[in-house]
Formats: C-alpha cells, structure tokens, sequence
C-alpha cells in the first residue's frame, strides 16, 4: 500500500450490525479480524465468519486487526450515521475510534471454525506448518492449547503409569485424534444469508 492511505466509506448500521453478528455466532473463538477494502466495499472475516458491507472505496488494502481490538469494535454503540474506514500503515481508523493494525498484502489464512474449542487449536498444530499458524495470527492461541494439553497428559500418565502409558504417548494419541477432521466456516451473505465454506 506504501505510505497512502485507504478509506472506504459505509453505512455504521451495517458496520455494527456485521461484527455483532459474527461475535455471536464464534463466540469465543480467538485470533484476529481481517479487514478487505476493494471494489466489493469492506469485507471482514473474524471468529471463523465472513461479512461483506457495501461502501465506496479509492483503492485496496487488507488489515489485519488483533481479537481484542476487534471484540472492542463490536461493542461500540455510538457512530454516525456513515463512517470512514481508513487504513495506514500500522493503524485502522474506524470512524473516531483508532486501532492498531497490521497491512497485509493478501488476507491471513483462516484457519479456525466458529465456535472454535481447544481441541480446534490442538488439530490445528497436527495439520498446519508453525508458519502458517503465525501467518493466521494464531500462535499464541495455539501454545496455550498445547499447554494444557500437556499438563492434562502429565495429570493422566500419572493415573495409568501402573500401564506403562507416559505422557507423551497420550500426547501423541490426542494430537492424532483431532488432525483428520477440517474445519467449516461460515459466510454471511449481505442479505443475511447464511452459508458453510471449507477453508481450502
């Protein structure tokens, strides 16, 4: 994008509207939200759902934005009526309110369904490349699920020790137990319609 910004205008009602109902339907699945300005308006992908807001654009950009800032941009409840959304180089300017931001020069991997459990970050070390899950935004989420996965194997190991089962072996058996399955993801249509996609 070099040092010029990107704006697209849209209605605010559909703005909020948008991350509200894709906070609802991924709940508590972590990772950041992704941004898209192009031709087609604003697109944003977050928590395993995929929206696209009509607006009027002056160029392309993709943004990548942390969960927190995003959950923070869902409950805002006062905007005007239009807004501008405007992307520079390390921030996303969402009308008056102002968020770190990462420019990409293609979307980040969406690597995670709605709704995502533990065992979702689990398959996701079995299936993807350490690189891949950095790319996604995801590391951190990820580490923390082996962690505990870890001191549950350590917890249970003990328990049938008296088998001669270690913790690494039940480690192994959880890891390839969740890898076979890939995740769905959820597309939100302008007019409300819902549909499943495969991450490809």
């Amino acid at each position: 994008m070099g040092e010029q910004p990107v704006s697209v205008e849209v209605l605010s009602a559909d703005l909020r509207t948008a991350l509200r109902r894709m906070a609802k339907l991924g709940r508590g699945t972590p990772g950041p939200g992704t941004w898209s300005v192009g031709a087609h308006g604003l697109k944003i992908i977050w928590m395993g759902a995929s929206e696209v807001i009509e607006g009027t654009a002056d160029g392309e950009v993709v943004a990548m934005v942390d969960g927190q800032s995003m959950r923070g941009l869902a409950k805002v409840s006062s905007w005007p009526a239009k807004m501008i959304i405007r992307a520079s180089a390390n921030s996303l300017k969402v009308g008056p309110t102002l968020v770190a931001a990462e420019i990409r020069g293609r979307p980040p991997p969406q690597l995670l369904p709605l709704n995502t459990e533990p065992r979702d970050l689990v398959r996701l070390h079995a299936r993807e490349t350490p690189a891949r899950i950095a790319d996604a935004g995801l590391s951190e989420s990820v580490a923390d699920a082996l962690t505990r996965l870890d001191a549950s194997c350590a917890t249970a190991a003990r328990t049938l020790g008296w088998l001669g089962i270690s913790a690494a072996e039940l480690r192994e058996w959880a890891v390839d137990r969740f890898a076979p399955q890939a995740p769905e993801f959820v597309l939100v249509e302008p007019t409300g319609q819902v549909r499943l996609f495969d991450e490809a």
